[in-house]
């Protein structure tokens, strides 16, 4: 481990654990003497990592939820989403723009990782506002 400008750079992740690593990717820690922090830079054919455990970088890609696993384009798009679902006020409101969104992006399948992330934003919200949405869409097949 090396540090670059106060960042840290972990040498050593074997390159198919690299491959799995994405941009702003949350890292609990990576050594006995390390601060949880963010993916910021990778070398695929090295498989070296650079964390970041700044708080402005950690809130930049996990603001409201944590999405690691999503591609950088995926965790861009979901916080956009979150930050003009959040700038609502109301919690039953919140709810039913985030299941408004739930049910446009799930019609296309590289979605999915949004559309959990989503999902769990949505429960988060239910379960502090008491509040079921009202109108939802479902494939017939997911009836009882």
């Amino acid at each position: 481990m090396s540090f670059i400008n106060g960042i840290k750079t972990i040498e050593g992740l074997a390159p198919q654990a690299a491959k799995k690593v994405e941009i702003g990717d949350y890292v609990t820690r990576a050594g006995v003497y390390t601060e949880p922090g963010v993916v910021v830079d990778k070398d695929e054919e090295t498989g070296v990592v650079t964390v970041d455990t700044s708080e402005d970088t950690i809130n930049e890609y996990h603001k409201y939820a944590n999405t690691t696993g999503m591609t950088l384009e995926q965790k861009r798009e979901f916080n956009d989403i979150m930050e003009s679902i959040m700038s609502n006020d109301s919690d039953p409101e919140r709810v039913k723009m985030i299941q408004a969104k739930i049910d446009t992006l799930r019609l296309d399948e590289k979605n999915a990782p949004i559309v959990s992330t989503l999902r769990n934003e949505q429960n988060a919200l239910i379960r502090r506002s008491e509040e079921l949405p009202r109108i939802y869409t479902t494939s017939s097949t997911e009836l009882n």
